[in-house]
């Protein structure tokens, strides 16, 4: 929970910070992803959950250039991210810490844009069958797990922008740390894997 709450000031001071230096847009984003963890289970299927949270986008150009391209996005997002066979289900929920340089391709009213960026997570709660409960077994490879606390990923999406203040974006996380601990046995690199669709509509404009 101390790592949650860390998060949580750190956000708070980076937007704090940032409204000193820049042209900020606040929002708050929704929408759903589906998620898998690499190597883990073979036989996994992918979990369906909710994808949502709070965002600031920092304008990036001067405001005296002519254009309005380029964009910083740091967000505060809490994810249902997992995965379930016929028997056990792994389901892990993140408070994640993404932070989004993200491009647009004209300054138009209506805009596709790219983005790209690093993120932060901590577990906010899990649920977790057959995977933690008996790993005094080392013969069993499910029984031989232990989840980290946090993951490491790099994000990058595609987004359609409505006037700056309504955008649908497509955004795929690929984990860059092994989130499962062998207790007793190398179990292999296992990434979080997640694509999710959301909505964000922000309260107030650049224009």
């Amino acid at each position: 929970m101390n790592q949650i709450k860390t998060v949580f000031i750190l956000f708070l001071g980076f937007f704090s910070f940032s409204t000193l230096i820049a042209q900020v847009q606040i929002g708050a984003k929704a929408g759903i992803g589906g998620s898998n963890i690499t190597k883990l289970d073979l036989d996994s299927k992918t979990r369906v959950g909710f994808v949502g949270g709070l965002v600031a986008k920092i304008q990036l150009d001067s405001r005296y250039s002519g254009s309005y391209n380029h964009y910083i996005q740091p967000e505060l997002i809490y994810s249902n991210q997992g995965e379930y066979n016929a028997k056990y289900k792994r389901f892990i929920n993140y408070l994640s810490v993404p932070i989004m340089y993200q491009y647009y391709f004209s300054d138009s009213d209506k805009d596709i844009f790219l983005e790209l960026g690093p993120q932060v997570s901590y577990i906010v709660s899990d649920k977790l069958e057959g995977f933690i409960e008996r790993y005094d077994n080392p013969q069993t490879g499910s029984q031989n797990q232990k989840v980290k606390n946090t993951d490491l990923a790099l994000n990058f999406g595609i987004g359609y922008s409505n006037i700056r203040k309504y955008e649908v974006n497509v955004r795929y996380q690929f984990g860059l740390t092994d989130i499962v601990d062998g207790v007793h046995f190398d179990n292999g690199f296992n990434r979080t894997s997640l694509i999710s669709m959301t909505f964000t509509y922000f309260f107030n404009s650049f224009r």
